[in-house]
């Protein structure tokens, strides 16, 4: 059994032949170890956009990759996979990436380019965010992000060059030994097959309407901190692009709180996630109420 610790960069771009946008990888990374994370290689390889001819400004900026690097020294997405193949070990693989992101665009590259709706060859996957996070965040549902990860897990992460392939590959691969489990991993190795790239492909919606009948308005609820008597709701519930925002108040404790839920339909269901902002004070009107 090996395992692939692998990271991607991409440039989102527009493509007019499918009207629409595309995650556009730019670079592979990737730690390769053996089954008790011991480690054997690793690999990097730019890759040369074709819909993106000039990288973002934002990309350039967070990865510190240039134009000028990507056109001397990246290889067509074809080479770039078939180098990366090239280099993988043979027999029992498992792949593995902090959140399913880097999957995604892998898989959104791969249809765009040969119309392929799997990667053929990631059978086994598991998703590093979601195995860290009872170690990394465990109070909270909400994902944190790599480097952060890290830095709670006492990884010193100013060795590394953030936002580079090869570099938050190995960051990935410091946290998953600082959180190994040899009998709990297996519980998050995946098999990748069809239906599992059909579920990878689904593209996950905010819920904006309020009228939904998906949606569950029992949730749509808020309790006091002090005295745990539900809270009057202020006025309506606003919709935005991250979900329903609304503000509680307890006339009888003089407080109340600013309530956000977002409500994402995902293939199998539907993703609830719910955060409260700091308690604020009244201060004789809820209307006059500040931070």
């Amino acid at each position: 059994m090996y395992y692939v610790i692998m990271d991607l960069e991409w440039d989102n771009v527009f493509v007019k032949k499918i009207r629409g946008y595309i995650n556009e990888i730019i670079e592979i990374g990737a730690v390769l170890v053996d089954d008790d994370l011991n480690f054997i290689d690793d690999f990097t390889c730019l890759v040369k956009p074709i819909s993106g001819r000039k990288l973002t400004s934002q990309v350039k900026r967070l990865t510190h990759i240039t134009n000028e690097e990507i056109r001397h020294a990246g290889l067509p997405f074809h080479e770039a996979i078939k180098a990366f193949r090239a280099w993988l070990p043979p027999g029992d693989t498992v792949f593995m990436s902090w959140g399913s992101g880097d999957l995604r665009a892998l898989l959104d590259n791969y249809f765009y380019y040969s119309n392929a709706e799997t990667v053929p060859f990631i059978k086994k996957y598991a998703n590093l965010q979601n195995y860290c996070q009872p170690f990394t965040a465990p109070d909270t549902s909400n994902q944190i992000g790599l480097v952060n990860a890290a830095e709670v897990l006492g990884i010193d992460v100013e060795k590394y060059q953030a936002h580079r392939a090869r570099d938050d590959s190995y960051i990935a691969y410091e946290c998953l030994k600082k959180c190994y489990d040899a009998d709990r991993l297996p519980k998050y190795i995946k098999t990748c097959d069809k239906g599992f790239y059909k579920r990878l492909r689904y593209k996950a919606v905010t819920v904006t309407d309020i009228h939904n009948p998906r949606i569950d308005r029992h949730l749509m609820t808020c309790h006091c901190d002090i005295c745990g008597n539900q809270m009057r709701l202020c006025g309506d519930w606003k919709s935005g692009s991250t979900g329903f925002k609304a503000l509680f108040g307890c006339p009888a404790c003089n407080i109340f709180k600013r309530c956000t839920i977002k409500f994402v339909e995902l293939a199998d269901g539907m993703d609830i996630k719910i955060s409260y902002r700091n308690a604020y004070e009244i201060n004789g009107n809820e209307n006059n109420a500040k931070e």
